[in-house]
């Protein structure tokens, strides 16, 4: 989970949310032992990580190739370096 800034440090963000779900956040947010904020927060957070590492590995050949050029130039550099 990425680093939560203290509330004083965090602008507030006005969002509509249904009844029924807030309920339910509220329900699991007590569950977990956090405020409904800490719990919202958790879940976004949770949410967006688990997109990015689903978009890592639906390209994941594209991330395989972007690194193997990466090093490739890299060896290039570092043999350029060694002749001098």
């Amino acid at each position: 989970m990425s680093t939560i800034k203290a509330g004083r440090d965090i602008a507030p963000f006005g969002v509509r949310i249904p009844n029924d779900l807030k309920e339910k956040l509220q329900n699991f947010a007590e569950i977990n032992g956090r405020s409904l904020n800490a719990e919202i927060l958790y879940r976004l957070d949770r949410s967006v990580n688990e997109d990015t590492a689903s978009l890592m590995i639906e390209h994941k050949d594209l991330f395989l190739e972007i690194i193997k050029l990466a090093q490739e130039e890299f060896q290039k550099e570092q043999e350029e370096k060694d002749k001098k």
